[in-house]
C-alpha cells in the first residue's frame, strides 16, 4: 500500500510539473506575440507617417510649381494685353482668371482647357506642357490683382489728407453708412480710427483724442500703432473693424500693398465698379446709375489708357468743379495691374499644402501706365537729378538713406526677394 501511494504521488507531481511548464510556455508565447504585434504596429505607423511626410513634401513641390506656373500666366497675360486683337499671337485674354480654381497637373492642359474653356495649348510651349505632366498630384491656383483694391497704407504720411477724403466717401456710401449706424459708428469715426492707427505722426489732436477714447471704451490694452498695416488681418485691431460684419463688408475692397503707400496703384480698369462709384460720388449726392452703366460699357469696349479725368468729367454727373474729386482721382487711379496675390494649393494623395505669395511685377513688364500724373513727377525728378550736386547735398542724401534704413515701418528692399521680373513682397505657408 505504501508503494502504491508513493507511485500515485509521483504521478501527480509529474502531471503538476507538466501543467506548469505548459502554462509557462503559453504565457511566454503570448508575451512574444505581444512584442511582435507592437513592433508590427509601430512599423505600420512609421511607414504611414513616412508616406504622409512624403506626400506632404510632394504637395509642397506641387504648390511651388503652381507659383511658378502662375508667374508664367501673369507674364503671358501682359503679352495678351499688349498684343490684343493680333491674330498672329493667339493668347487668351485674362489668362490668370481662366485658370483660377481649376486643377492643373499630370493631366496636362487638356483637362484645364475642358474646364475653363480657354485655348492654352497654342499659347504655352510644349516643354512647359510636358513639365506639368511630371508634377506629383496637382495644384489649384487663385490669382487676384491687389491693384483692384484701395490701399489702406495711403493713410501713412504725405498722402493722408486726400486719402482720408477718399475713405470717407466709401464709409458714407448709403448702404455702408446704414451698417455703420447699426453698430453705433459714423463714417467720420471710421476714418479717424484708421488714420490714428496708420498715420506715422498724427498732429490732429481731436482725431487722436477720439481714437484713444474708442480704444478705452472697448477695453483694449494697446494704442494706435502709428505705422503701416503689415497684413489685412491687422485691420481687426482698429476700433470698428473688430466687428465681423463691418470687417467682412469692407475688407474685400482693401489691400495693404504696396506697404509704402504709393500714388496711382488702384487700377481703374480692374477695380470693382461699386468701389469706383463710391470714391467718385461726394457724400450726400445720389448715385446716377445711367452714368455708371455708361462707365461699365466703356471699360468692356476699351480700357482706360490715359488719365481718366477727361472722360469722367464728360460722362459722370457731378464730377466737374469738385476739387476733392479731382484730388482723389489724381491720388488713386492708374491703369495697370502689377501687384498680385497668388494662392497655390498642392494636393497629393489627399494631403494638401497651401502657399500664399504676393508678387510685384517689374514696371517694364506691366501693361499700361500706373498713373499718368506720376510721369510728370518722374520727369521733374529726372530734371532735378541732372543738376550738379555739392558735398552738402551728398551728405544729406547719405543721412536720408540712413534714416530710411532705420525706419522700421518702411519696407526693406534687401529683405524682399527678386525672382526674374517679379519681386516677392510676401510669402507664407498656410
Amino acid at each position: 500500500m505504501a508503494i502504491k501511494a508513493k507511485l500515485n504521488s509521483e504521478k501527480i507531481r509529474k502531471k503538476y510539473n507538466q501543467g506548469f511548464a505548459l502554462i509557462f510556455v503559453l504565457v511566454f508565447v503570448a508575451m512574444i506575440m505581444g512584442v511582435i504585434g507592437d513592433i508590427v504596429y509601430q512599423t505600420q505607423v512609421g511607414a504611414r507617417g513616412a508616406i504622409e511626410e512624403r506626400n506632404g513634401l510632394d504637395a509642397q513641390t506641387s504648390a511651388l510649381s503652381g507659383i511658378e506656373f502662375a508667374k508664367i500666366m501673369l507674364n503671358m497675360n501682359q503679352l495678351a494685353a499688349k498684343y490684343e486683337g493680333n491674330p498672329l499671337i493667339p493668347i487668351p485674354k485674362n489668362m490668370y482668371s481662366l485658370i483660377n480654381g481649376q486643377p492643373i497637373g499630370s493631366s496636362g492642359l487638356a483637362q484645364l482647357e475642358e474646364l475653363s474653356g480657354g485655348n492654352f495649348t497654342k499659347a504655352i510651349s510644349p516643354k512647359i506642357q510636358e513639365a506639368l505632366k511630371a508634377i506629383p498630384g496637382y495644384f489649384v491656383l487663385n490669382i487676384t490683382s491687389e491693384n483692384s483694391k484701395l490701399n489702406l497704407n495711403l493713410l501713412q504720411a504725405n498722402l493722408s489728407a486726400d486719402a482720408q477724403k477718399a475713405f470717407l466717401r466709401i464709409f458714407a456710401y448709403p448702404d455702408a453708412a446704414k451698417v455703420l449706424e447699426m453698430y453705433g459708428y459714423t463714417p467720420q469715426q471710421m476714418v479717424d480710427n484708421l488714420a490714428a492707427y496708420i498715420k506715422k505722426s498724427n498732429t490732429n489732436g481731436y482725431q487722436q483724442t477720439g481714437a484713444l477714447a474708442a480704444y478705452s471704451e472697448l477695453g483694449l490694452k494697446y494704442k494706435p500703432k502709428n505705422g503701416a498695416l503689415e497684413s489685412l488681418e491687422e485691420l481687426r485691431r482698429i476700433p470698428g473693424f473688430h466687428i465681423d460684419d463691418i470687417y467682412n463688408m469692407f475688407s474685400p475692397y482693401f489691400t495693404i500693398w504696396p506697404i509704402s503707400g504709393k500714388k496711382g496703384t488702384l487700377n481703374i480698369n480692374s477695380a470693382p465698379i461699386e468701389l469706383i462709384a463710391a470714391l467718385l460720388t461726394p457724400p450726400g449726392q445720389d448715385l446716377n446709375e445711367q452714368d455708371w452703366d455708361r462707365f461699365e460699357l466703356k471699360k468692356e469696349k476699351e480700357k482706360f489708357k490715359d488719365n481718366p479725368k477727361d472722360w469722367l468729367s464728360k460722362n459722370i454727373s457731378g464730377y466737374k468743379d469738385i476739387p476733392d474729386t479731382d484730388k482723389i482721382t489724381d491720388l488713386l487711379f492708374g491703369n495697370a495691374d502689377n501687384i498680385f496675390r497668388i494662392e497655390s494649393r498642392g494636393v497629393v494623395n489627399g494631403v494638401e499644402k497651401t502657399l500664399v505669395v504676393v508678387v510685384q511685377m517689374d514696371d517694364s513688364k506691366s501693361s499700361g501706365n500706373k498713373n499718368p500724373n506720376n510721369d510728370k513727377d518722374s520727369d521733374k525728378k529726372q530734371t532735378d537729378d541732372k543738376k550738379p550736386e555739392n558735398n552738402n547735398s551728398q551728405n544729406s542724401d547719405k543721412s536720408n538713406d540712413k534714416s530710411q534704413t532705420n525706419d522700421k515701418n518702411k519696407p526693406n528692399d534687401k529683405s524682399q526677394k527678386k525672382d526674374g521680373s517679379f519681386q516677392i513682397l510676401y510669402s507664407m505657408w498656410k
